[in-house]
């Protein structure tokens, strides 16, 4: 865990709070990114570095950013860390899941599962870790068929493909 996220955790009481801080990094990042002025004006050497921290806090509080998030983007610009973003982000939302309760996750299958399914898988991954689930659903065309679930660095794979690339394996060992 980085200094940043650290002392972010131990500054913010509440776990809404923390929730809200983590998505307005994220929100912060994209918009950094996709912008490229604003991506230059950031890492550029030439742009006065008071004025760059002056600027952000104004801008950051002006489109509703809290406080305590402007001010730890800020000391991160200050000290030369704005590209450790990406980063600091990451491991603050793995830590916010981990504080809250949260697990996140992806659903793949063929076809497009109706709301109904979708909530009783949420139900069953909830049930099954103890954590809330948040899951995403997708549509995956080349599983031909089955589900396939990823959660954190574990892949339950259902799918037909998987079953087909199994059997193939286990026919082509054998003749080996």
């Amino acid at each position: 865990m980085t200094p940043y996220v650290k002392a972010f955790s131990e500054l913010v009481s509440s776990e809404e709070d923390f929730l809200a801080g983590v998505n307005e990094f994220e929100q912060i990042h994209a918009l950094i990114w996709s912008e490229k002025q604003i991506k230059d004006m950031l890492c550029s050497p030439s742009v006065n570095r008071t004025w760059r921290e002056e600027t952000m806090m104004r801008s950051l509080k002006s489109v509703g950013v809290s406080e305590l998030v402007a001010k730890v983007f800020v000391v991160m610009l200050a000290k030369g860390r704005i590209n450790q973003l990406p980063e600091f982000i990451y491991q603050l939302r793995e830590f916010a899941d981990e504080r809250c309760g949260i697990l996140r996750g992806s659903v793949q299958t063929v076809v497009k599962l109706n709301e109904t399914t979708q909530k009783g898988i949420t139900a069953l991954m909830s049930k099954l870790t103890g954590k809330n689930a948040d899951l995403q659903y997708e549509t995956k065309e080349e599983l031909l068929g089955g589900i396939r679930v990823c959660v954190k660095n574990v892949v339950l794979d259902a799918s037909l493909k998987n079953k087909l690339t199994e059997a193939q394996a286990k026919l082509l060992g054998k003749r080996a």
